[in-house]
């Protein structure tokens, strides 16, 4: 048996975009002209249970201290510290669950070693239900979704595979719905590692994110898929199964977003004690615990109230609000919608999640010309330049998907920035001055 650690990459918060004082005449609709957000029934977790708990991969590989070779499952799970938890011991059922045992390794139960372990690579000595016990916390005696964990008999070993959820596939960028989703598998023999072809199946399932239970989507059996309206609130989860004669085992590749519907906002009648939100679709009972508030710091800022204005698409929001902190950004909590903006160019729309603004540029966004700010040159290559009226102070470089690439700090009111690492295609450029923030597109042409 062997166990692995791997430590979870901490997502950095950053705005996608910046909404301005006269976000009224950005709006693009009347509030409530969308229709409204349907009712959802929330993810719930059976008592006394946790989820998160899942297998990636039940292959073959080399027995290094033997001939021949050994089975080997890989599982994945949330750090115990998610959940407030100590650690984890393994337990495992050889009668589909009727009765559970510690998992022993040398005689001794197989806990997690850490509060940030966050998954074990096993070599079972046969197929059996698979689960976590929480030890610590408030949680301390739960246990965790159940699996089987069904070994391998023939020699093979998934060498790659990868999951694609680029805008390009449909269209649509994640993690809205309409996605498109596109995984890959390489399977490998032992013996010479050769490449396999054939020899699996494909099935996609519908991941509750609270239980870990899985649903199979039907008539899903592709490496590909575009998401619908019965996948929201679900994480999307394609598994490739052997033959058992070519290929053994199954490889798990699940998307680390569920799929959500937009509704696109902004943001109105900003002063020092909040702000007005709008929603093209109207939002039934939204309240104080369904919103977060951040400063332009990323520090977090309380709202004392929500209260609703002449109709469910217009909510007067009650805040503390700071100049000196702007941009401000907005955004819900809910598993099933997001609050949008729509991001435009002359070459493309797209939606964003959540809403940045503030309360001290008049400017609008499309209004933005070379007398207030430069960038160049255009198409860029290894470098992008800039120059603006006001102090930069930092340059920040976003792909499509609104992660941040590239940092950088100045002051000054012109500066460049490598671009050299940089693929070609389309990105967002963010300039954050002393007064306010620039967003301009570039494109990087090598």
């Amino acid at each position: 048996m062997k166990t692995t650690i791997t430590h979870s990459a901490k997502t950095l918060f950053v705005f996608i975009v910046l909404l301005l004082s006269t976000q009224t005449a950005m709006s693009q609709f009347t509030p409530g002209e969308g229709g409204s957000i349907p009712a959802f029934s929330p993810f719930t977790v059976p008592p006394g249970k946790i989820g998160g708990f899942h297998i990636t991969t039940s292959a073959r590989e080399n027995n290094y201290f033997y001939t021949g070779t050994r089975a080997v499952v890989d599982m994945y799970f949330p750090a115990p510290s998610q959940y407030g938890a100590d650690s984890y011991t393994l337990q495992y059922s050889a009668n589909d669950g009727t009765t559970w045992s510690n998992y022993q390794y040398n005689s001794t139960d197989l806990v997690t070693s850490t509060v940030s372990q966050d998954n074990f690579s096993l070599n079972l000595d046969g197929s059996y239900k698979l689960r976590l016990l929480v030890n610590g916390g408030s949680k301390n005696g739960f246990t965790s979704n159940e699996l089987y964990a069904t070994l391998s008999s023939v020699d093979t070993y998934f060498a790659g595979w990868g999951l694609d959820e680029s805008m390009y596939l449909s269209g649509v960028m994640s993690p809205w719905v309409g996605r498109g989703l596109a995984t890959s598998v390489v399977v490998k023999k032992i013996l010479d590692n050769s490449v396999v072809s054939g020899g699996l199946s494909y099935q996609w399932y519908r991941v509750n994110p609270a239980s870990y239970e899985m649903t199979a989507v039907p008539d899903s059996t592709k490496l590909t898929y575009t998401t619908t309206h019965a996948d929201l609130g679900y994480l999307l989860a394609m598994r490739a199964t052997g033959d058992n004669l070519n290929v053994g085992g199954f490889i798990q590749i699940m998307s680390g977003t569920s799929t959500v519907m937009a509704n696109k906002a902004f943001v109105n009648n900003v002063s020092n004690n909040g702000f007005r939100l709008n929603f093209y679709k109207t939002v039934s009972g939204l309240s104080v615990s369904d919103l977060t508030l951040y400063d332009k710091n990323y520090n977090p800022v309380a709202i004392s109230a929500v209260t609703k204005n002449t109709n469910f698409a217009i909510y007067d929001i009650s805040a503390v609000l700071d100049t000196a902190k702007c941009p401000y950004f907005v955004q819900n909590l809910s598993s099933f919608w997001r609050l949008a903006y729509e991001f435009k160019t002359p070459m493309f729309t797209e939606l964003m999640q959540g809403l940045s603004f503030s309360y001290t540029i008049s400017t609008k966004i499309d209004e933005i010309n070379d007398a207030i700010l430069s960038v160049y040159p255009v198409p860029a290559k290894d470098r992008v330049s800039f120059n603006a009226k006001d102090n930069i102070n930092q340059a920040i470089i976003f792909n499509i998907k609104g992660e941040e690439l590239l940092q950088t700090t100045f002051n000054n009111k012109e500066g460049t920035i490598n671009t050299s690492g940089l693929n070609n295609g389309i990105y967002l450029l963010r300039l954050i001055t002393s007064s306010t923030v620039y967003n301009r597109k570039i494109q990087i042409l090598k």
